[in-house]
């Protein structure tokens, strides 16, 4: 491994290849010009560390980025079930419909008992199916 700090400095040619290879990496060059093998080595010893600054910068970039995404996404669930909660609460809150006469005589004949237990259910299946309905039709027009 060669040390920055055994090297003698770099001639003006090699600087000036360096240049011209760190221009081509950074696509300001036209077609990147092959080095030397001699002095492939030397260039690389030097680039290398800019080139991995340059990686972790983009490394940290990208964390940063994913970082924010994330928090915006769990803000915009939060959000969300908020609001969902809220609704459900306001629906929740519906009061149900009075019970039709109709039903109210049904469980009057069925407290007494007999056979008007058919008839009861017959009364309060329309009953749930009217507060259904009335349920999904203010849910669908975002009423409270």
């Amino acid at each position: 491994m060669i040390h920055h700090d055994d090297e003698p400095p770099a001639s003006e040619e090699e600087q000036r290849e360096a240049a011209e290879l760190a221009a081509s990496l950074e696509g300001r060059a036209r077609a990147p010009e092959s080095l030397p093998p001699a002095l492939e080595a030397a260039v690389m010893a030097r680039v290398a560390p800019l080139l991995d600054a340059r990686r972790a910068g983009h490394r940290r970039r990208r964390m940063l980025a994913t970082s924010l995404a994330a928090a915006a996404a769990a803000a915009a669930f939060a959000l969300l079930l908020s609001s969902q909660r809220m609704s459900a609460t306001r629906l929740a809150a519906t009061p149900p419909p009075a019970p039709p006469a109709d039903l109210l005589a049904a469980q009057a004949r069925a407290a007494r008992g007999g056979d008007a237990i058919a008839a009861l259910d017959v009364e309060m299946r329309s009953y749930r199916r009217h507060y259904h309905d009335e349920l999904r039709r203010r849910r669908g027009r975002g009423a409270p």
